[in-house]
């Protein structure tokens, strides 16, 4: 009998340690699944990522090329600008020497605004006088 109880003993710690084997198993399998779950979350989270990134860079890339365009004209518009003063600026050159021109040649100009006559009145009283 007293093998019996042995064998008892061993079959139960035996059992006892499956049991533990497989209560580690388990275990470890659902924080292998919680982690499977995580990373599929993650997964998704930046493939949607990804999708929603390539919509914006589509928005950028309008938004860049409509930004170079106004910038080509801005640069047209301020090279329009220069040239508007150089022009101005040779103008005013040459008219200085037409002006010039004119005055060694005995002739005058007056740039000064004219100014209107001024009318006169004339009036004549006549005085009479008691003849004497």
């Amino acid at each position: 009998m007293a093998a019996d109880t042995e064998m008892r003993d061993i079959l139960i710690a035996l059992r006892q340690q499956v049991q533990d084997g497989f209560a580690n198993i388990n275990t470890k399998l659902d924080n292998m699944e919680r982690k499977h779950e995580g990373h599929e979350l993650r997964l998704r989270s930046l493939e949607n990522e990804a999708q929603t990134r390539l919509t914006y860079i589509d928005r950028f890339q309008k938004v860049e090329t409509t930004v170079q365009e106004h910038e080509g004209r801005f640069k047209e518009l301020q090279g329009a600008g220069r040239g508007a003063t150089l022009v101005t600026n040779i103008g005013r050159v040459v008219i200085g020497i037409v002006i010039g021109a004119v005055g060694i040649f005995g002739f005058q100009l007056s740039l000064a605004p004219k100014k209107p006559p001024v009318a006169t009145a004339q009036t004549t009283i006549t005085v009479p006088v008691p003849p004497q």
